[in-house]
C-alpha cells in the first residue's frame, strides 16, 4: 500500500531530525488509525478525503476527541507538508500553518 511506503518514509525522516521515541510512538498511533480509515475507504495513499474522513472517526470513536483535535490536526498537517517538500520542517508548526494557507516557502 503506498500510504504504508509514505508513512515509512515519513517516520524516518521524524527518527533522522532527532524526533523523541516517544514522540514517534504518538504519531504511530495515530497512522495505525489512519491506515484502518484508508482500508475501509479503500483508498491507497494519502488524500485530503482520507485526511477528512480520519478526523472524522476520531470524533465518532475517540473518547478524548475534544482534547486530542489540535494533535490529531497537527498529524494529518505533518503528513500533508511532507508529501508536498518530502521533508519535514524543524519548525513545524510554523511552517505546516504556511502550507495550510498555501504559502509553500517556509524557510
Amino acid at each position: 500500500m503506498e500510504l504504508d511506503k509514505q508513512l515509512i518514509r515519513l517516520n524516518n525522516q521524524l527518527v533522522t531530525r532527532g524526533y523523541s521515541v516517544r514522540t514517534i510512538r504518538l504519531y504511530e498511533q495515530c497512522w495505525i488509525h489512519l491506515r484502518k480509515v484508508a482500508q475501509d475507504m479503500n483508498l491507497e495513499e494519502f488524500t485530503e478525503e482520507l485526511a477528512e474522513a480520519f478526523i472524522d472517526n476520531r470524533k465518532k470513536h475517540s473518547r478524548s476527541f475534544e482534547r486530542n483535535e489540535k494533535k490529531y490536526l497537527r498529524y494529518m498537517e505533518m503528513i500533508r507538508y511532507f508529501l508536498i517538500f518530502e521533508d519535514i520542517p524543524y519548525d513545524a508548526v510554523y511552517c505546516i500553518l504556511k502550507v495550510a494557507h498555501n504559502s509553500t516557502n517556509c524557510r
